[in-house]
Order: structure tokens, then C-alpha cells, then sequence
């Protein structure tokens, strides 16, 4: 449990070349992408932060690309959502 409820944290791993130090303040704009011209919207993540936040939540990312000395390579997304009871409401805090 953390400070101000309970919360479902959800994990998103993966062991691929890591994104750039200076593309993470960007990756959750609308349209940004470091994919070719006609690969990609660049919209995935924006919409992802989008629906997580409207439902209270974050989303946090930590990335290691080859540059990054003893890490091995690769993303993590991390969201964390407040727990609601079976009514839709979130629980009452104590």
C-alpha cells in the first residue's frame, strides 16, 4: 500500500535498445516519435497517459540504452492505478 490508498502496479519490462536520455521528456507528447517517417503516430503513449491519468493513475518510464554504463539495455513503464471497490468507488481511507 502507498500514501493515500491502495494501488495496482502494473509492469511493463522489456530487454530491447532503451530510449535516448534526450527523447524522455517527450515520449508522452502527442505525435512524438523516433520511428521513420510513415512507421508510427506517435500516439501509443499520449493515449496511454491519457486514460491512466483520467482513472488517477501514473505512468513512469526508466530506460537504459547502451550508453548507460553497467545497466543492461531496455525499457520499464511503470503504472500505478487506485484500487476501486466493486461499485466503482475508491475505497474509504481510514
Amino acid at each position: 500500500m502507498e500514501k493515500g490508498g491502495q494501488k495496482a502496479i502494473i509492469q511493463f519490462q522489456d530487454n530491447g535498445v532503451g530510449i535516448n536520455e534526450e527523447d524522455m521528456d517527450h515520449i508522452f507528447e502527442p505525435f512524438f516519435t523516433t520511428k521513420p517517417e510513415g512507421e508510427g503516430t506517435g500516439l501509443g503513449l499520449f493515449v496511454s497517459y491519457g486514460i491512466i491519468a483520467r482513472y488517477g493513475g501514473s505512468i513512469r518510464c526508466v530506460s537504459h540504452t547502451a550508453d548507460s554504463p553497467g545497466k543492461p539495455t531496455g525499457t520499464t513503464f511503470i503504472i500505478r492505478l487506485p484500487v476501486r471497490d466493486d461499485h466503482g468507488k475508491m475505497p474509504k481511507m481510514s
